[in-house]
């Protein structure tokens, strides 16, 4: 037991060390870069981890590093989610330093969310088209949600709430807010192994869960 559990964590902490390389390559934007930083993660891991069990660790150099890619991708819409969320908000600090909105300006912090979308889906373009609809409905997914608890705490606020509807409410705002990314990230791990639809479809249920 104590070997396997060994095994995982060497495992996870190759895989983030690699992940941090990569990014530091594909990204240039020190602004960018810096907001990417001192994150778990934990969407590549589990993306990474997927498309290992897929191609039950066997697949090519050249596979992996384009996995490795496509799982940027999906760390840099992650990351915008962020930077948004704390301007609505209105939190000052993300990731034990200033949020971008605090450094470097209300505008300025809007226009850089919207450049790391850009390259996520340039990212997702260059992999095919099921990647960029992926992309696509995982942004729309994740910006219904954020859309949703503004709604809320808006209502909140009032005190006009139906208490029969909070829980169910509640958890619809974390399916697609936060849960849709884990989704799409074990999604693409599949789909960049070349898995069929079934069983893309199996991990990204999982991911969900």
């Amino acid at each position: 037991m104590h070997q396997n559990k060994t095994d995982i964590e060497n495992f996870f902490n190759q895989i983030r060390n690699e992940s941090e390389d990569y990014l530091e390559k594909m990204v240039r934007n020190k602004t960018i870069k810096n907001e990417l930083k001192g994150g778990k993660r934990l969407r590549q891991i589990l993306s990474l981890l997927t498309f290992k069990a897929c191609t039950a660790g066997k697949e090519s150099k050249e596979d992996f590093e384009r996995a490795m890619e496509g799982t940027i991708s999906m760390e840099l819409t992650h990351t915008t989610s962020l930077v948004h969320d704390d301007i609505i908000d209105k939190d000052e600090l993300r990731r034990g330093k200033a949020a971008l909105h605090i450094e470097e300006g209300l505008g300025s912090a809007l226009l850089l969310g919207h450049k790391m979308l850009i390259f996520g889906y340039q990212i997702a373009l260059k992999h095919g088209p099921m990647f960029a609809r992926l992309f696509v409905d995982t942004w729309r997914d994740a910006l219904s949600g954020e859309l949703m608890e503004i709604q809320f705490n808006e209502r909140k606020k009032k005190r006009f709430w139906p208490s029969s509807d909070l829980f169910s409410y509640y958890m619809a705002i974390n399916d697609l807010k936060t849960a849709t990314l884990f989704s799409s990230a074990c999604k693409l791990g599949a789909m960049e192994a070349y898995m069929n639809e079934e069983i893309t479809g199996i991990f990204e249920k999982f991911g969900l869960e």
